[in-house]
C-alpha cells in the first residue's frame, strides 16, 4: 500500500520553492531512495523526461542523483524529516501519512 509524504525544497531566508506528495512503501525506507524517487517525478513533471521508448532516460535520473548526493556531502542543504536533521541518504525511516521532507538549501556567507 504505501504512505503519503510531502517534500519541500526551500532555502534560508526565502519561501517555500517547491513540494510534492510522494507514496513511499510501508516499512523502512532509506531517505536516498525517497530522493531518488522524488528526481524521477520531477524530471518527468518538468519536461516528460522521456527518451524515445517513452522511459525515463537512466543517465538524466543517475547524474541528477549523483549532483543531490554531492552537494548533500559539501553540506549544499540539510535534510530534515518532521524537523529532525538526517545525516546520511543511507538513513532507513518507517515513514507515516503526513511525514514532511524538508531540503533546505544553505546559502554561503558573504565573504567566504
Amino acid at each position: 500500500m504505501g504512505v503519503s509524504v510531502n517534500i519541500k525544497e526551500e532555502a534560508l531566508y526565502s519561501k517555500e520553492v517547491m513540494s510534492l506528495f510522494l507514496t513511499v512503501p510501508d516499512g523502512p525506507v532509506s531517505v536516498g531512495d525517497v530522493l531518488k524517487e522524488k528526481i524521477t517525478q520531477t524530471l518527468l513533471r518538468q519536461n516528460g523526461g522521456r527518451n524515445a521508448k517513452g522511459g525515463l532516460q537512466e543517465r538524466t535520473l543517475t547524474e541528477s542523483y549523483r549532483a543531490l548526493e554531492q552537494s548533500f556531502e559539501a553540506n549544499g542543504f540539510v535534510i530534515l524529516v518532521d524537523d529532525v536533521q538526517i545525516e546520511s541518504l543511507d538513513e532507513k525511516i518507517a515513514f507515516s501519512n503526513g511525514t514532511v521532507i524538508t531540503l533546505l538549501k544553505l546559502v554561503p556567507l558573504v565573504g567566504g
